[in-house]
C-alpha cells in the first residue's frame, strides 16, 4: 500500500469549539499556572481519562509545548500500518523543530488483556 501525509492548519477559534467539550474541560480541575512537566502531565491524564470515560475512545493526539507549558502545537493522527507511523514521526520531528517545541505530550491508548 501507499502511504501519504495530509495535514490542514486552521487558526485557534474558540467559537469551535463544542460545548459539551468546554464543560468536559471544566470537570478536570486545572491548575491556574502549571510550572512543571509533573503538572501538566498530570492535567492532561485528567483530560483523557476524562475524554475516554465519556466517549470510550481516544484519537491519537500529540500535542506540542513551549517552555512555558503553553500549548503551540496539535496534531490528530491514526495509522493505518508500519509506514504511516515512521511518515508521521518524521513530520513530528520537523514540527518540533519549527515551533521550537520545548517538549510534547502523545494521547494514545493502550490495551492489555491475558493470552488464553
Amino acid at each position: 500500500s501507499i502511504s501519504k501525509l495530509s495535514f490542514s492548519m486552521i487558526q485557534y477559534d474558540n467559537k469551535i469549539i463544542p460545548e459539551d467539550i468546554k464543560e468536559r474541560l471544566k470537570l478536570v480541575d486545572k491548575p491556574k499556572n502549571i510550572t512543571s512537566t509533573e503538572e501538566l502531565v498530570d492535567y492532561t491524564a485528567k483530560l483523557a481519562e476524562t475524554t475516554f470515560l465519556k466517549d470510550g475512545y481516544h484519537i491519537q493526539t500529540l500535542i506540542f509545548y513551549d517552555k512555558q507549558f503553553h500549548p503551540i502545537d496539535l496534531i490528530n493522527t491514526t495509522f493505518e500500518d508500519q509506514a504511516d507511523k515512521y511518515i508521521f514521526w518524521r513530520y513530528a520531528a520537523d514540527r518540533a523543530k519549527i515551533t521550537n517545541a520545548y517538549g510534547f505530550i502523545w494521547i494514545s491508548e493502550l490495551w492489555l488483556r491475558k493470552a488464553s
